[in-house]
Parts: structure tokens; sequence; C-alpha cells
């Protein structure tokens, strides 16, 4: 579902409220959109990515498992240990990047995105 697909289905969803008219029915609303202004906001700061070596890095589901594949390989052996391997930033420039390296920004791609939902989930629980 895209932000825009949300906010439709959102304002849908508060014309209906409206409708019935129930104050329950206008609470509820009030929640499921204060909770999807959370997710949106949640998602735009992934989607800026992560500051690392003076860089932004992709932190989707892509990245992470590529860097963690690849530092499993390195660990298993079926890397050599000085093997570099090319990493691509969000300023669409590619970098060849070293195992302690990949080990380096995956931990802060986790940190960042583990920061990002820990303030998410922090602001859900509030409401």
């Amino acid at each position: 579902m895209t932000w825009l697909d949300l906010r439709l289905w959102l304002a849908a969803a508060l014309v209906a409220a409206l409708a019935w008219g129930g104050v329950q029915t206008l609470r509820l609303s009030a929640e499921v959109q204060a909770h999807a202004e959370t997710r949106a906001e949640r998602d735009a700061k992934l989607a800026e990515g992560v500051l690392w070596n003076g860089r932004r890095w992709h932190m989707d589901d892509v990245m992470r498992s590529a860097l963690q594949w690849r530092i499993m390989r390195w660990s298993m052996g079926r890397l050599a240990l000085d093997a570099t391997l090319p990493v691509r930033a969000m300023d669409n420039t590619i970098h060849m990047l070293g195992r302690d390296e990949h080990m380096a920004l995956a931990e802060a791609i986790e940190a960042t995105g583990g920061a990002i939902y820990a303030e998410s989930w922090a602001k859900k629980g509030a409401l």
C-alpha cells in the first residue's frame, strides 16, 4: 500500500465514520489515523537511509539481506578475508567494501533502523 493509497483509505474511513455519527467510531478513526501517520513518518525516516562513512546508504530489506549474506559467506570461508565487493550508495555510486566495512555498515543500518522503529513503537504505545 502506498502513502497515497493509505491517505485515500483514511479519508474514506473518516467520511464513513462521520456518516455513522458515532462518537466511538470517530475515536477509533482518529486512532487509526494517528497510527497511520506514525507509520508514514517511520517509513519516511527509513527511506532517508543511514549516514555512514560520509554517504547515505539504503536501509531496506534488500540491502540488509545482501550485507548479511555476504558477511555469512565470509564467516563460512567462502570469500577470501581480503575480498572487496561492490555496494551501491543512495547517490548511485558503487563502492568496493571489505569484510569489516560490510559489518560496520550492517551494524549502522541495524542501529539506525532499530532506533527509528523504537521511536515509532513508543509513539503508537502512547496513543
